[in-house]
């Protein structure tokens, strides 16, 4: 499984509309954050993605579950952004099947 950016942020800096898209979004290491003791446990894990742009970077992390009852995305969130931007439409994130 892989975690994929989906879609476009949209915010505004200085009253000019600016985009990033998901394609521009620079995916970090993986982290597990917990493991399943019994069997049926899934484990937690967590990433960063970044995108650097002329006002300034953002990241996004995003907490999923792999195993026990099902692959999720369970949180994501703009954690880092440039001051004086404001977000109008934030990206969505999702599990996806790795291409190997």
């Amino acid at each position: 499984m892989a975690v994929q950016p989906i879609g476009e942020a949209v915010f505004e800096a200085a009253g000019q509309p600016y985009r990033i898209a998901a394609s521009e979004l620079k995916q970090h290491d993986l982290i597990q954050n917990s493991s399943g003791i019994l069997k049926d446990d899934g484990e937690n894990w967590s990433v960063s993605f970044t995108a650097t742009h002329a006002l300034g970077d953002f990241t996004w992390l995003v907490s999923f579950t792999l195993g026990g009852t099902g692959d999720s995305v369970d949180t994501y969130e703009l954690v880092r952004q440039p001051a004086g931007v404001e977000m109008l439409s934030g990206m969505s994130f999702e599990l996806a099947e790795d291409d190997e």
